[in-house]
């Protein structure tokens, strides 16, 4: 392949954000890197290299964890028993399905990959990744072929949130392990829970990949043929560490702290109950489907405006934030990929690092101007992409609040990583919805393609949200969508967030005011009929002074006998000049009683 193939290529696979960040490199003649270039990802030396202890066979190579694997395992232990950083992903396989042959098959993977063979160890305050040499891991295999359809499907959903909630101990296992449902002959249902600190979303699709890779290699008798791996994730964890030895990542350390000047107030979005003392990680999901033409509609006007449909997205998102919240200083973790390097790209680990996108919304803008601010603050966010959220929060000195997120309660993203699909020969694989019934943040949003079309998936804290306003946001933001497209000249105050049922709620239901009254009488008989119901309820108030139904009635009568006693009767028109008062009404309701 010619250098000028691969490098097309290599840009075909730039996500939109990527591409924009090249763009404005490009035009600008700055350097690509923050010291010009970087280090190479060589092979990492371990501390030290033992055998297993326990009587357990093979070699042990001990090495630093990375910034992103120590925060990683603060927030496993703070979680405690909640899974809210582990990371289920099943698919239903309708065919024959070999279970040894899949154990075998991701032997090979787990010999393939040093992550799916380490635990984390603390020894005098610092992190460690042990990483052993054999291929043993978590699995089992549970029948449900007994029951109908519904049933079975119940079952299996209940076995597999049972098996995402049992806690990882992260300094005698490994971080994931397998589990199998057996609904039918041929019929099963496969899924792998991924701890956090050994994954992220990319890694789903390099392990589903690779697993299915060597299972048809395995059933036809062969080896698979897989790209040899240049590097392990202990290599690219001693990398980071050389990159801030070097001072690297000092440029991007002065980026964020003036990106993040000054006071950095939480985000309280309306909710349903108060925010808890303590975190307790408790969420849901909702999901709405976003068509085809309406993404193409705001890709096109995203392209109009120099922008990318992330850009877009998260620009609309964050203007349904201020009609929220009246804020107009929004910040919004944004979680990306981090595997700019190739060398890192085919290998399961944690890579995934946030983005802290800030935004001023002062001013009253339009949304075009929004947009444009949205987009200057997330080209210079990936231009300094690789500062380690945790490095951040540390350099901020960022005090963690009871309840609180650190720096931001809200995100966003766009998927950009692989496909996750699972591929056996002779089967066919969907994918299959395993809950964790958690929630890492107040509220987050993620967009994504699957093979249905587009969805918009909310995870939300129960603690705070029920499900109808959850759902209500995200209509809103859908019609914000859907009138942006039309006209992004809008000021923020003034696009329209009501869905087509809450107007006819609103402006129609709520707003009927119609009730059915007798049509055989006239209105001083009605008020006579009240009367009776009601004599001594104040029936008019005026300046501190009120007359009952009753009151009201004997001065309308006596008035009317004095109208009548003048010759007022059916077809006279009498005229009332009197200021606002009550003698106004009574003389009112005199006139109509005298005919």
């Amino acid at each position: 392949m010619s250098d000028q193939t691969d490098l097309k290529e290599r840009l075909a696979r730039l996500s939109p954000e990527q591409r924009a960040l090249l763009a404005k490199r490009l035009s600008s003649g700055r350097a690509a890197t923050p010291s010009g270039s970087y280090l190479p990802i060589e092979r990492a030396v371990p501390t030290r290299t033992s055998h297993q202890a326990g009587g357990q066979s093979g070699r042990l190579d001990i090495y630093p964890a990375s910034h992103g694997q120590q925060r990683m395992w603060f927030l496993h232990e703070y979680a405690g028993a909640v899974p809210v950083y582990v990371i289920p992903s099943s698919f239903h396989v309708k065919g024959p399905f070999d279970f040894e042959l899949f154990l075998a098959s991701v032997s090979d993977v787990v010999r393939r990959h040093d992550t799916l063979r380490t635990r984390f160890v603390m020894e005098g305050g610092e992190l460690f990744q042990h990483v052993t040499s054999g291929a043993e891991f978590l699995s089992e295999i549970r029948n449900f072929e007994h029951g109908s359809d519904e049933s079975k499907a119940e079952a299996v959903n209940q076995y597999l949130e049972e098996v995402v909630r049992h806690r990882f101990d992260l300094a005698k296992t490994q971080g994931f392990r397998l589990a199998v449902a057996r609904l039918g002959e041929e019929e099963h249902v496969v899924c792998f829970v991924l701890h956090h600190i050994i994954s992220d979303g990319w890694s789903r699709s390099n392990l589903w990949r690779d697993v299915g890779a060597c299972y048809a290699a395995r059933a036809a008798g062969t080896e698979a043929h897989l790209t040899p791996l240049p590097v392990q994730f202990a290599d690219y964890a001693q990398w980071q560490q050389r990159q801030f030895a070097t001072g690297s990542f000092e440029r991007m350390a002065e980026y964020w702290k003036n990106q993040l000047a000054g006071k950095l107030e939480p985000l309280e979005l309306p909710s349903d109950r108060a925010r808890p003392p303590k975190e307790s990680f408790a969420g849901a999901r909702a999901v709405v489907s976003l068509d085809s033409e309406l993404i193409a509609g705001l890709t096109a006007r995203a392209r109009e405006e120099g922008a990318t449909l992330f850009m877009i997205l998260l620009a609309a998102f964050k203007a349904l934030l201020f009609r929220y919240t009246g804020r107009d200083d929004l910040l919004v973790g944004v979680p990306i990929a981090n595997r700019q390097r190739s060398e890192v790209e085919g290998l399961v680990g944690f890579f995934v690092n946030t983005l802290v996108m800030r935004t001023n919304l002062s001013g009253d803008p339009t949304f075009r101007e929004l947009l444009s601010r949205v987009k200057e603050t997330a080209i210079d966010a990936y231009a300094h992409q690789d500062m380690p959220f945790e490095k951040l929060v540390e350099m901020l000195h960022v005090q963690r609040a009871a309840g609180l997120a650190p720096v931001f309660q809200v995100s966003f993203a766009l998927q950009d990583f692989p496909a996750v699909t699972m591929e056996l020969p002779g089967t066919k694989a969907t994918a299959w919805s395993t809950e964790t019934h958690t929630s890492k943040f107040d509220f987050s949003l993620a967009i994504e393609k699957t093979t249905d079309g587009w969805t918009a998936t909310a995870e939300y804290s129960t603690d705070l949200f029920d499900p109808d306003r959850v759902e209500r946001m995200l209509g809103h933001w859908r019609v914000m969508l859907e009138s942006l497209v039309d006209d992004p000249g809008q000021r923020l105050h003034t696009i329209p967030l009501l869905t087509q049922k809450e107007r006819h709620q609103l402006l129609g239901e709520w707003n009927r005011n119609e009730r059915p009254y007798p049509q055989d009488k006239c209105l001083h008989q009605l008020f006579e009929d009240q009367v009776k119901v009601s004599p001594d309820v104040d029936a008019v108030l005026f300046e501190g002074q009120a007359l009952s139904y009753r009151d009201l009635n004997r001065q309308a009568n006596l008035f009317a006998n004095h109208l009548r006693g003048m010759g007022v009767g059916p077809e006279v028109v009498v005229g009332l000049c009197v200021e606002r008062s009550l003698e106004m009404v009574v003389g009112l309701l005199g006139i109509l009683k005298a005919g």
